[in-house]
């Protein structure tokens, strides 16, 4: 059994039942205005709304007028109670077209700001709604970055990832070469476009000392002396021929002279073409030094970097 019952607030009637009535009390909500209100006080039927009649109870205060259509609508109640459990503390009820539901406001566009599109009801901004038959629904245009600037940015970022892999391939050149033999003759030809060489790996740490001394070659000459350095490579790799970094001390010890000795100082002959030293490979080096005025009771050598040419 369905009732009909009309809100105070905006006119509008709704179908009932008396389950809806009785799951608060009688207070229900209106789906059109969204207010709360006693449908008991506001019952009324189809002929008194199209003859314009407002509800019996709405304007009396006779409050033993309201407990009998209470009790009147709950006889029409099922025998198991008043409402499920679960109804909603005001429950929402359909709308019926007595009277005819008010035009919605005039919708109108306002004009694009940052990209994106708004629909506005009267003063007041409204956000877009689904798909209905009553309200217009607002499209909101993405923000895209231009295809140019994208461009722009592929290009920049590939031209810094080509620069960044040239700067290590000519940083780590030698080390490319020694490693990896095969990729030497392409590093031989990219040097060559660019103007630069492919040097021996310099590894001063690799070569180990087996046995150095100063010797007179010629008594008569006692100034006149050779130094005799033999070194071992004890890496998997060839090596550069190291610096000899030479210090001459005194009998207390104390520095009198220092030189440092590069390849071409000490390699001669056949060995001047010679520019590593090949792995596991032990050689033996001599330097010719001239002491004189100097007063030299020992010395110090340490093996260093030889600067690339």
């Amino acid at each position: 059994m369905s009732m009909v019952t009309q809100c105070p607030h905006c006119s509008t009637a709704f179908n009932v039942t008396p389950e809806q009535l009785f799951a608060r009390d009688g207070r229900v909500r209106c789906g059109h205005c969204r207010e709360v209100f006693d449908g008991l006080v506001q019952l009324t039927s189809m002929e008194a709304l199209e003859a314009g009649v407002p509800p019996p109870l709405a304007e009396t205060a006779d409050a033993g007028a309201q407990a009998a259509a209470r009790a009147a609508a709950a006889s029409s109640l099922p025998p198991h109670g008043f409402a499920p459990l679960n109804w909603p503390m005001v429950p929402e009820v359909p709308v019926v077209p007595v009277p005819p539901r008010p035009a919605s406001p005039a919708l109108r566009t306002v004009p694009e700001t940052a990209g994106a599109k708004h629909v506005e009801s009267g003063a007041r901004p409204a956000p877009a709604v689904a798909h209905t038959s009553t309200a217009a629904e607002a499209t909101v245009a993405p923000v895209s970055r231009p295809r140019r600037a994208q461009w722009l940015w592929g290009v920049a970022a590939t031209l810094a990832a080509v620069a960044l892999c040239a700067q290590l391939l000519y940083g780590l050149r030698s080390e490319i070469a020694a490693y990896m033999p095969r990729l030497k003759p392409a590093l031989l030809q990219l040097c060559a476009w660019a103007h630069c060489n492919v040097p021996p790996l310099q590894r001063p740490s690799a070569l180990a000392i087996q046995a150095s001394d100063l010797l007179i070659l010629d008594k008569a000459k006692p100034h006149r002396v050779q130094l005799i350095v033999t070194l071992q490579n004890q890496s998997a790799l060839d090596v550069a021929y190291p610096a000899l970094d030479l210090v001459l001390n005194d009998r207390f010890e104390h520095a009198v002279a220092r030189r440092v000795f590069l390849p071409a100082d000490y390699l001669r002959g056949d060995d001047a073409r010679k520019t590593v030293i090949a792995a596991s490979v032990t050689t033996t080096l001599r330097v010719d030094l001239d002491l004189s005025e100097l007063s030299a009771g020992g010395f110090q050598l340490l093996l260093i970097a030889a600067p690339q040419t």
